[in-house]
């Protein structure tokens, strides 16, 4: 069934703009200034905000074998916007991943939501054999975790990035030191890591329950078709109140607040307070492109000042 979401607000470079959206079935089909040309049925948004659907990666899920409690922290990612999770799996070893597999498998075969999965080694762990075997399962997406200064020096690095060739598995950094000078040192060093071999990669993973920004959705593969509202992409999308989005300043402060609708696949999962929780509807979306957008997957923020390099 089509139909028109009519007079909605979208933000573009910081700015709001009205237009209205064609959808059929589960993907956006047109998105114009008006489709008055149009008949289908239209429905007047003009007094929400519309944003994509979020993408979420999760470190804690993998823990969450009971039903209930898994039920409960799914609902507390979807309250949040998240109609895409990335679940990542706790690995020392390529050997243990086939048994990994099956337990996460096993757990997210009750999500409502679309998932696709990701591997966190530590990074003197990280080893061509590891990134060949994920590579060849389309496992999207690699989070090192960084302790020490001395890791980067157990890993072959020419070796990690001919492994990673054509492919472009991301490998995004989680720094678990807990002095913050000693985590920033290792920053600057991953840094350098990533412009000197040319590594897909980010600034830092991104926390739990926080959404993914595009470029880090780019070099995992989600976009354009999940979590962006485009011609051809999927219907993931959240409407927040616009009244309530406005601050003093004029700002839009969408990061403080839930949306009161979240639709996911074209279907509604929350409508005000109530949420359509449908467990096993959520599918596994092998992403089998990573950084198709961006051939270097050269980190944009190697030329904000962070760090200088030769």
């Amino acid at each position: 069934m089509a139909y028109i979401i009519d007079k909605i607000n979208l933000l573009e470079n910081n700015k709001v703009v009205k237009c209205s959206i064609l959808i059929q079935g589960s993907t956006f089909r047109f998105i114009e200034n008006n489709l008055d040309k149009f008949r289908f049925m239209k429905m007047d948004l003009s007094a929400y905000l519309m944003m994509p659907g979020f993408a979420m990666i999760d470190q804690t899920v993998q823990h969450l074998h009971d039903c209930q409690t898994f039920k409960k922290y799914l609902k507390h990612l979807i309250l949040k916007g998240c109609t895409f999770l990335i679940a990542a799996v706790d690995l020392s070893s390529e050997r243990e991943w086939n048994e990994k597999e099956r337990l996460i498998r096993k757990i997210m075969m009750n999500s409502s939501i679309d998932y696709s999965f990701a591997a966190k080694v530590p990074l003197k762990r990280l080893n061509p054999l590891l990134v060949r075997m994920l590579k060849r399962r389309n496992i999207p997406l690699i989070i090192v975790d960084i302790k020490k200064e001395d890791e980067f020096e157990k890993v072959v690095w020419e070796w990690v990035r001919e492994a990673l060739f054509p492919v472009q598995t991301p490998i995004f950094p989680h720094f678990s030191a807990k002095d913050s000078f000693v985590q920033k040192h290792l920053q600057l060093k991953w840094l350098n890591i990533v412009e000197r071999y040319k590594l897909p990669s980010v600034k830092e993973c991104p926390k739990d329950g926080e959404p993914l920004e595009k470029d880090a959705l780019m070099k995992i593969g989600l976009y354009p078709l999940r979590c962006e509202i485009l011609c051809g992409s999927n219907v993931d999308y959240n409407l927040f109140p616009l009244i309530d989005l406005v601050e003093k300043n004029g700002q839009l402060d969408y990061d403080n607040h839930n949306p009161e609708v979240i639709v996911h696949n074209g279907i509604v999962l929350k409508a005000g307070e109530r949420i359509f929780f449908r467990p096993g509807a959520g599918k596994e979306i092998r992403l089998t492109a990573p950084g198709r957008f961006k051939i270097n997957s050269v980190p944009h923020f190697l030329n904000e000042g962070v760090v200088e390099l030769e």
